[in-house]
């Protein structure tokens, strides 16, 4: 068992990665991810944790929107002690740690008792590796459907240019810890944008990437659609070694959410859709 394993709960992960199938052929395609609209609470990113894990991390000292990365993972149900809970999960990288919580409560609570959280501290060690840079799409994206395409739906790590995968996957190979995920959003001012955000960590090295894109133009087309697929990403990678892990625990108590000192609002772009 690992040291990022040391709660007792299995590692948290969203996807499983072949790598045999990351390391050949052309990138994925955003055209064949189906996006769904994101909504409050819906632990879809830390920005929409449910609004009492939000406020008790936050009042905590833990930021995700301040972090370089930042991420969350909806509860799933486990039986621990023989008592039935609902189990999720975040996790920040910011400039000296990785962190990852664990959010524990009893399913028949009814809202009763709150969260109790156990917080994974591991801070990095050595030189902290970055990386920033424009890089290409690739290939010309196909369209949606194509018959080169494979039947499953590509994931995050699929989509992304295949000098930043080979990075990836040759940092962290194995990962004990890892979530990803893809952000569509439009903004009048800004325009269509995707937002990319992944992390993958064993005990000893974590590596995080956030790589974005953007057009100028209404979301309301095909061709919208395509071109975002084909433009570039800006890519920023951080790589570290990690040193041991730090435990604690924090309870989401009444105290806590009733609490009305000023505070920064929960963030949530308009128009926000996720993969």
């Amino acid at each position: 068992m690992s040291e990022l394993d040391r709660s007792g709960a299995p590692a948290p992960q969203r996807r499983t990665t072949s790598r045999a199938r990351l390391d050949a052929g052309q990138s994925g395609s955003t055209l064949d991810i189906s996006f769904v609209r994101t909504v409050p609470g819906d632990w879809s990113s830390w920005d929409y944790l449910p609004v009492d894990v939000h406020l008790a991390l936050d009042r905590a000292g833990h930021a995700g929107e301040l972090a370089f990365a930042s991420g969350a993972l909806p509860p799933e149900r486990e039986v621990r002690g023989g008592v039935d809970v609902e189990v999720g999960h975040a996790w920040t990288v910011d400039d000296d740690a990785l962190t990852i919580i664990d959010a524990v409560r009893p399913v028949h609570s009814a809202g009763r008792e709150g969260w109790r959280f156990t917080i994974h501290r591991r801070p990095f060690v050595g030189e902290v590796k970055e990386r920033r840079g424009v890089v290409s799409a690739g290939a010309p994206t196909p369209p949606s459907g194509s018959a080169v395409h494979e039947q499953d739906e590509p994931e995050v790590l699929d989509v992304l240019p295949a000098p930043v995968r080979r990075q990836v996957l040759a940092t962290v190979p194995e990962p004990d810890f890892e979530d990803e995920r893809l952000i569509q959003s439009f903004d009048r001012g800004s325009g269509l944008r995707q937002e990319a955000c992944l992390v993958r960590a064993t005990a000893g090295v974590v590596i995080a990437i956030v790589a974005s894109r953007a057009i100028t133009r209404s979301p309301d087309s095909a061709e919208a659609a395509a071109a975002l697929a084909a433009e570039s990403w800006f890519v920023h990678a951080v790589t570290a070694s990690l040193g041991r892990v730090e435990v604690g625990g924090l309870d989401a108590t009444q105290s806590v959410l009733d609490d009305r000192s000023p505070r920064r609002g929960l963030p949530g772009s308009r128009g926000t859709q996720i993969g």
